[in-house]
């Protein structure tokens, strides 16, 4: 084979797909872009998701098949979604947008067979990175674009996205794999503390209560890893983990319930809170239990009417926003019904089941990492955050990560191998030769 060509391929395949893979990940997101540059970027993205997915198809096809069919879940949940069109309340709605997650949940696939759990670590870091560096650079140079000047004279940063809590999200998830890369004794160390401090700041500067709470409780994830290191029992850790999730959701409710809406031009809005929300949304809920109003199809359809004009969701629909229930489970409920909702309940058991399992069995730091972003996707549902299956970011590294864990979880089971006594570059050449 010509050296040319084969110098070519090792530099696209060792930098520009991983830069790609950065602006991607970014991009997913979900970036306060205006319109024409969204829409550009839009389309771009779909041309290079297209290209990564066929080319790894077409030069790894064996082993993207096998690491796609690690998990079904992920499968069945995208396939409840797709047929979802069927019946769904706003078929048109459903159509259009089943097709960006099919998208995502690709994307999702392609990392999860180009990439280990520590390159994701980086090019996770690398997104969050640039995202920290321009919504600092863009508070400064145009403070109207990246901070929300509320009416109470109180000031949140947003940074590039489109609301404080995906900000006060994504830095709290650069926050805990900073650390993961700093405990691991990286090279990089002066960087990783810049960027470590920098991600708390922006945190802080989210005003996002939700986004602190979420980083201190994951934080207090740490302790298991320890705990399973040093022998100690399964069952110490699950309580420690179901302990932990039970207390986040109780106090992110008891947040979310003394929130009121402020409206824009400073005046208390009178309408009432997310109670009466959730509480209108689940008895529209009830009346399509099973199978819901389809993906996307409750707030764009009839259906949600009465809510929209009888709440404070008003606001979103007199500015042509798209309401959500702001809590992620009640609108899987809505969209897909309850076996939308046991599917994804189910996903997050299993994920957090074998993610525990594995540092069990592995002493590997980077499952407690996996564990810590499936507790924060997983309670940023009861904030403001939307639903995690929309195709964002969270949906893409979740599919990664169901796929990983679901290759990691069928070595384990080998009875052939001791994994607590191979170091990590030793699992990493065995991932790699798969």
């Amino acid at each position: 084979m010509n050296p040319q060509y084969i110098k070519l391929h090792q530099f696209i395949h060792t930098k520009i797909e991983p830069v790609i893979a950065v602006l991607l990940i970014l991009y997913y997101f979900g970036l306060n872009l205006p319109p024409i540059i969204g829409t550009a970027a839009k389309y771009l993205c779909y041309l290079l998701v297209a290209g990564l997915v066929i080319i790894n198809f077409l030069t790894k096809g064996q082993k993207f098949a096998y690491v796609a069919t690690r998990d079904l879940f992920p499968w069945l949940l995208l396939g409840l979604s797709f047929a979802s069109i069927l019946w769904s309340a706003a078929p048109e709605y459903t159509s259009d947008e089943v097709e960006p997650l099919l998208r995502a949940s690709l994307l999702g696939a392609y990392l999860a067979t180009r990439y280990t759990i520590k390159d994701h670590m980086w090019l996770l870091l690398s997104a969050l990175g640039i995202a920290a560096f321009f919504s600092i650079m863009f508070a400064v140079i145009m403070p109207n674009y990246a901070i929300d000047f509320v009416s109470n004279n109180e000031v949140s940063w947003q940074g590039i996205f489109n609301h404080k809590q995906y900000l006060g999200r994504q830095m709290a998830i650069g926050v805990i794999t900073c650390l993961h890369l700093f405990l691991d004794k990286s090279k990089h160390r002066f960087l990783l503390l810049g960027l470590l401090f920098s991600f708390l700041i922006l945190v802080i500067l989210s005003s996002s209560k939700s986004a602190l709470i979420l980083l201190f409780f994951s934080l207090l994830l740490f302790p298991i890893f320890t705990l399973l290191k040093q022998g100690y029992r399964l069952k110490v850790a699950i309580s420690i983990f179901a302990f932990l999730i039970i207390t986040s959701i109780a106090i992110l409710i008891t947040i979310n319930l003394e929130t009121i809406v402020v409206d824009i031009l400073g005046k208390d809005l009178t309408f009432n809170g997310r109670t009466t929300i959730w509480s209108l949304a689940l008895e529209k809920g009830w009346e399509r239990p099973w199978l819901g109003y389809g993906y996307s199809g409750f707030w764009t359809s009839d259906a949600a009417s009465y809510i929209l004009n009888n709440t404070w969701a008003v606001v979103a629909k007199s500015e042509g926003e798209r309401f959500h229930a702001h809590n992620g489970l009640i609108d899987v409920f809505l969209q897909l019904g309850l076996v939308g909702l046991t599917l994804c309940l189910l996903s997050f058991l299993r994920l957090s089941w074998r993610a525990i399992n594995l540092i069990q069995a592995t002493h590997q730091r980077e499952f407690l990492w996996i564990l810590q972003f499936l507790f924060i996707s997983f309670l940023a549902n009861f904030s403001e955050i939307r639903t995690f299956i929309d195709g964002g970011a969270m949906w893409v590294l979740y599919i990664s990560f169901s796929f990983l864990l679901g290759i990691w979880w069928k070595r384990i089971k080998s009875p052939h191998r001791n994994y607590k006594k191979q170091s990590y570059v030793e699992n990493k050449k065995l991932m790699q030769k798969m």
